[in-house]
Order: structure tokens, then sequence, then C-alpha cells
């Protein structure tokens, strides 16, 4: 699935952002802009994740949409992936992949995880430090989750009522990752 037009909202780190890029570290991961890539490093020791998360602004979509982030691991360790929040500060579902060619959807609420796609191996997702794209499309109650213009899985929502509140990328598990751009369209 391509989008067509600009996207309604955009993180590219291309173009530098002075907000983002600066390096700093936190006791969960480590930050930093290189390569016109944001670096996400993730810390095992008692954190769940290093990630990044902007609220979207109050025009942006609220019901149907498509999320699109550009990501790749370095090295071998970890998993990476996307999340967006639905439609508390504290909720969020988490599309994930690993390396090794598998992905995984969780459900996010105050800090706990709820595993509703559990690790599952595609060839569509590119392993080791290759680029992957990654996708979600967000139509009515249905999500369906994309890797590299494929559908890995399509489910219904039945926690939340769609809508968009917040978009962003994470590390975990002791990974290294590498967000190039991550941008959000409308859909009609």
């Amino acid at each position: 699935f391509a989008p067509s037009g600009k996207p309604d909202f955009s993180l590219d780190y291309g173009r530098p952002r002075g907000d983002m890029c600066a390096p700093h570290s936190e006791s969960y991961g480590d930050f930093y802009c290189q390569g016109g890539e944001l670096h996400l490093v993730h810390h095992r020791q008692g954190s769940s994740f290093a990630g990044i998360y902007d609220n979207m602004p109050a025009e942006a979509p609220r019901k149907d949409f498509m999320l699109q982030a550009s990501m790749h691991s370095v090295g071998e360790a970890g998993s990476y992936g996307i999340v967006f929040g639905m439609p508390g500060p504290d909720d969020q579902y988490n599309f994930l992949v690993e390396p090794r060619g598998n992905f995984q959807f969780l459900l996010e609420t105050a800090g706990q995880f709820t595993i509703l796609l559990p690790w599952k191996p595609s060839p569509a997702i590119h392993k080791g430090e290759n680029t992957n794209l990654l996708q979600v499309i967000a139509r009515g109650t249905r999500l369906t989750l994309l890797a590299n213009g494929q559908t890995l899985a399509s489910l219904d929502n039945t926690v939340y009522s769609v809508g968009l509140g917040g978009v962003g990328a994470k590390a975990m598990d002791g990974g290294h990752a590498a967000l190039h751009s991550l941008d959000v369209w409308v859909l009609p």
C-alpha cells in the first residue's frame, strides 16, 4: 500500500532536528543522530524500552490513518518498531520486529504488555541490519500490519475505538535501532 500526497504528520531525521538530535542519555537508553537517522539504543537494566513519542497535533487524524516508519537494526540484538497511542497517554500499540525476521503486536496499558499477536516469522521482514518499511493501516475497527509492502496480519481492534493520539518508535530487549523517518497520512 502506497499513500498518495504529502504526509499529514512527519518526523524526518534526514533533516536535522535540534530537539531530538542532540546526543543524550537516560537511564533506559541513549539517543543520537547520525547519517540522517535517529539512533535509539536500549539499556536492558530495569527498563522496558528506549523510545521517542510525539503527541499528534489537535488537527491530526483521529480515525482512519496510515502510519509508516523506515527503520533498521544496528546489530543482531533486541527488537524495534513503531508505537501509536489510542486514546490515553499510557495506552499504546506496539508493532515490533526482530533482526531474525519475526514480528509481534502488543498492547501496552500503564506499562503492562498484553500480547495481541505473538512472535511469528515472516519472509516479508528484511533480516539483520537491512531497512524495513513498517506500516499500520487503521480503517474503522480494522488494523492491518505491513512490512515492506506485504501484509503480515490484520485484526479487529476490540479494545479501543480507533483513533490516533500519538506516534513514536522504540528499541527493546537490548536492541539498537535507527529511525530514518516516520509519517502519518489521513485516509479518505
